[in-house]
Formats: C-alpha cells, sequence, structure tokens
C-alpha cells in the first residue's frame, strides 16, 4: 500500500517558498556586494577614547567642601546670547545654553547651584509696541543665570558692506526693551560683550553713541568689545587678519571712547572698565587693558 505524504508538508514546488529562497539569495548577494564595496574603502583611523575620569570619593567629603567646590562650579562664567525679540520667530537661540550642568548632576549639585543661580524667563512679548503685558499664546523658555559672572553677549545683525562694522546696539532697528530678556532682567546685567567687525570704514564715534540706552539704563561693571576684521566680500582675499584697515579701525576705536564717555560724564557718572579682544587666526587676544572710567569729579 502506498503512503501518501502529510498535506501540511512544503514541497519545492510550493510557490511561496520559491518566494522566499529567492528573496534569501538576493538579499545575501546583495549584502555580499556591500561587504566587497566596503572593503574597497579607504581606512579611518581611530583613536580609543580614554575614560573620564571620576572621583568616587567625592559624596563622602565633608559638607563644606562639597559646597565650596560647587560654588567654585558656579562661578565659572557661561555666554548668555542677547538676541533682538520676534514673536514670530523660534525662541531657540543657537547655542544657547539654558540650565548649567551643575544643576542636572544631583539633588546636592542643584540645591546648591539654585543659591548663585536665578532662573529668568524669555521674553514674551509684542513685538510692534513691546509691550509685556500682551500675551503671544507661547510657552516661554527658562535659562538659568549668574549674573554675579554670566558675560550678555551681543552680536552681529549685519554684515552688508555698505552698513559695515555696524553695532549690533542699533536702537533704530532695536529699541530699547526689544531684547530677548525683560527690561527688569536686563538691567541686572553686570558683565557685557559686544560683537563687532572690522570695518573698511571704520566710524567708532557714532557706533558707541548708540550704547545710550544701556549707559543710561544698565549699571554693568565691565564691558568687552570683541573686534572681528571685516573688510567686505570684495576685499575677504586680499587683506590679512592684522591688515593695515584692522589697526586703523582699532586707532579710531580708542579716541572714540574719550569723547563718547567725556559727553556721558557730564550727565551722568561712570564707572565700568572696559576691555578689548582681537580674533585673529581663530584666536581670541586680549588689547592692553583699559583703566575704568571713572565719574567726574
Amino acid at each position: 500500500m502506498t503512503m501518501s505524504p502529510p498535506q501540511n508538508s512544503l514541497s519545492s514546488e510550493d510557490p511561496s517558498l520559491k518566494l522566499q529562497n529567492d528573496t534569501m539569495s538576493s538579499s545575501l548577494a546583495s549584502s555580499t556586494r556591500v561587504k566587497a564595496l566596503l572593503q574597497d574603502l579607504p581606512r579611518i583611523a581611530t583613536f580609543e577614547s580614554t575614560p573620564t575620569p571620576t572621583f568616587t570619593l567625592f559624596p563622602k567629603l565633608p559638607r563644606e567642601l562639597r559646597n565650596r567646590i560647587w560654588h567654585m562650579e558656579a562661578f565659572e562664567s557661561r555666554v548668555i546670547k542677547l538676541v533682538p525679540y520676534n514673536v514670530a520667530a523660534s525662541q531657540r537661540v543657537e547655542g544657547q545654553l539654558q540650565h548649567p550642568a551643575m544643576l542636572h548632576t544631583s539633588r546636592e549639585a542643584r540645591r546648591e547651584g539654585l543659591r548663585y543661580y536665578r532662573k529668568v524667563l524669555r521674553k514674551c512679548c509684542d513685538l510692534r509696541t513691546h509691550s509685556q503685558k500682551i500675551p503671544c499664546g507661547k510657552p516661554r523658555h527658562i535659562i538659568y543665570v549668574n549674573f554675579e559672572v554670566d558675560l550678555f553677549r551681543y552680536g552681529i545683525y549685519n554684515r552688508n558692506p555698505i552698513e559695515d562694522g555696524k553695532l549690533a546696539f542699533d536702537w533704530k532697528v532695536v529699541p530699547w526693551g526689544g531684547l530677548n530678556f525683560r527690561i527688569p532682567d536686563v538691567v541686572q546685567i553686570k558683565r557685557l560683550e559686544i560683537e563687532l567687525f572690522s570695518s573698511k570704514y571704520p566710524n567708532a564715534v557714532d557706533t558707541f553713541r548708540s550704547l545710550k540706552p544701556l549707559r543710561d539704563n544698565v549699571k554693568f561693571e565691565e564691558c568687552t568689545f570683541l573686534l572681528k576684521r571685516w573688510n567686505g566680500p570684495h576685499l575677504l582675499k586680499t587683506f590679512s587678519e592684522d591688515s593695515f584697515r584692522t589697526a586703523l579701525y582699532y586707532s579710531d576705536m580708542f579716541k572714540a571712547f574719550g569723547q563718547v564717555f567725556k559727553e556721558g560724564q557730564q550727565r551722568k557718572g561712570l564707572d565700568f572698565a572696559f576691555n578689548v579682544r582681537v580674533r585673529s587666526k581663530e584666536e581670541w587676544y586680549d588689547l592692553p587693558p583699559c583703566a575704568p572710567l571713572l565719574p567726574v569729579t
């Protein structure tokens, strides 16, 4: 008697099995081709990363010593960006670090850090009137600031060669109160950095006169000007970063300080110091420090 094969067994004539075998063969062939191509690629040099050192005995240190360490960490200055506020745009600022690392380290570090950092809300206001009483309907971002040491930096807004070298604090474009922080927070700024391009046609007097709203409203202790060379796109490849035009700009700038701040002292005494840093070959260099501008007696 002849036994028939089981009904549930799959024969080689099964179409589904044939399709599965063809798919597997195609995948294997494709994988083989990929491996062959990868072998032909040049090898990339890799470096073994060293593990981050850990100090496992830190929790066993006396509380007073740990607090001193957290205090030192909290007084490492950070750069906070000042930008023109725009309701229509996203509140996120590229490169803006909202929370210091120590606030995410541990419960103890956060508790100590909040003794020095203040929670500041990004401004929410109407762009046309800069009124902070009109809700914009967007959640405000939080940023933690240590006003004692953090640097508030205002950068370049215009690289048009016609208006080359113009300061970001142009109050015809950004009026007082038009920044990304509320005025009660802005007036607490103690250390200000202003980013400039050294212009082909420098006019430092007009540039620094535009600081009047800050000069009259903010009691900052230190102002640092960050100078970058910019001779316009048509001259970009002609002059080096230590070109004579840049040197002339520095000279004109120092002369302008005397005139502008002398006018300011007649109305209101100034007691902040100013510094100048120069960017050359991707590095920042400090110019000789300038004496504090003391009130006229």
